[in-house]
Formats: C-alpha cells, sequence, structure tokens
C-alpha cells in the first residue's frame, strides 16, 4: 500500500508566507509529522508527496530529518487540491505502471491531519479489505441547520445520519485511474473541492465504506488550529 500525500495548499488563512504544512510546530515541520506516521506504519511501503517544485527540496530534507525512508516521488501540485490529487495518480500511474492497478492500493491523505496515528491507518486498511474502499470519517456530536442565506432555516438534519468525512482515503489505483484520470484527460471530469465529493458525483450509486476517525485527526485550517497542535504535541512530549 502507498499513501498519497497532499501538500500543495497554500494555506494563507493561517496568515504569514509559510504556507501551514511547511511551518514548524513541535520542533519539525507539519509535512515532517505527517510522513513519520505512515513511515512508521509497517502495511504502508511507500510514500509520495504532492508539492509545489519550489517545496520539493524542503520536503526531502524534512523527511531526512523525521527518519522518513519510504519517500519515493515529489509530483507537482496543481492549482487545486484536485489538480494536484490528479496529477499525484499521474505519477504514479507511472511508478506503479510494472503492477496491476487494482492490486495497488492507494492512501490518500491530507498533510495537514499531521495527528494520524498508525491505528487510524490500520482501520482504514481493514475496511478496504472488506469493501473495497474506505473513507475515514467520525459521526457528527451535534444535529445541523440547513440555511441557504446564514440567516434563518426551516430544515435540520438530524446528527445519527451525519457524517464528517476526514483522510485517510484509500481506493485501488486501478479505481481513480478508471473513475478520475480518464475523464480528466477526456476533459469530462466536474467541478470538485475533494475525492469524496468527486467520486460521489462520478459513482453516485457506488456504496462508500465509512472507517473510523478521530476528532484528533483535524484539518489545520486556522492559526488558532497550530495553536492547538503545539499544545497536544508537546503534551505528547
Amino acid at each position: 500500500m502507498c499513501a498519497l500525500v497532499l501538500a500543495g495548499g497554500q494555506g494563507m488563512r493561517v496568515g504569514g508566507t509559510v504556507p501551514k504544512q511547511f511551518v514548524d510546530v513541535g520542533g519539525r515541520p507539519v509535512v515532517a509529522h505527517t510522513m513519520a506516521v505512515f513511515q512508521s506504519e509497517p502495511t504502508v511501503s511507500h510514500i509520495h508527496v504532492v508539492c509545489a517544485p519550489a517545496w520539493q527540496t524542503f520536503v526531502r530534507r524534512a523527511a531526512g530529518g523525521a527518519g522518513v525512508d519510504k519517500l519515493r516521488t515529489l509530483p507537482e501540485a496543481g492549482d487545486t487540491g484536485i489538480h494536484s490529487l490528479l496529477n499525484g495518480l499521474q505519477v504514479l500511474s507511472d511508478f506503479y505502471a510494472g503492477e496491476e492497478p487494482e492490486h495497488v492500493w492507494v492512501m490518500t491523505h491530507d498533510s495537514v491531519r499531521p495527528l494520524l496515528t498508525p491505528a487510524l491507518i490500520r482501520a482504514n486498511l481493514d475496511v478496504m479489505r472488506r469493501s473495497g474502499n474506505a473513507i475515514t470519517a467520525i459521526q457528527s456530536p451535534e444535529a445541523y441547520m440547513l440555511s441557504a442565506d446564514g440567516i434563518q432555516s426551516r430544515e435540520l438534519v438530524e446528527r445519527e445520519v451525519l457524517w464528517r468525512a476526514q483522510t485517510p482515503m484509500t481506493f485501488t489505483l486501478g479505481f481513480l485511474q478508471r473513475t478520475l484520470l480518464r475523464p480528466w484527460r477526456e476533459g469530462t471530469l466536474p467541478p470538485s473541492q475533494s475525492l469524496y465529493t468527486l467520486v460521489r458525483l462520478l459513482c453516485p450509486s457506488m456504496p462508500l465504506f465509512i472507517a473510523p476517525g478521530s476528532p484528533l485527526n483535524f484539518k489545520l485550517t486556522t492559526a488558532e488550529d497550530l495553536h492547538t497542535l503545539e499544545k497536544l504535541l508537546s503534551r505528547e512530549g
């Protein structure tokens, strides 16, 4: 199984000039914390990190500093998260060209979810083995109000049926080639901001199977998130 880590974002919402995945927290860059988790998990054979060319040397050095020797390729990031994912899949298609695509499992993960754990990776892979795909997710602790204008709401969705998708998400390389790469090359891929929504749009009747997530597996979005991460890492230390 290979890990495809997406580290191409600009991270403008956290402020500063350094993208959040490259900010130093707890003595190493965020992306290094993420790579180190995959390094520690024996089921992960290779790590591939999608990033902008200007950050490739930084990522290699960060991997070396964190003792990561599974890093194999650094696909070039695109203009959007989905474009970065597609660039990564093209590189993986070449890297694993000698293997049967249906036998290559690709676990995609946001680099800015550095509190991923080996247990979450294994739980995701357990679901993948049983069901053929796996989406890490957590159940909502609250009900949601539906509102088109942010002023009033006339509907709600009960929390019992709501699950918040996280990463990692795991599919076979063959599935991703057929479902994403082929329509992208043909110019028929619909616009989307995430792998989950894209698969849901393209395969509306296909069941997607839930792997247990964790509230600590949160996505770094704001400066406050970085402060929270630093506090959590200091407790672990």
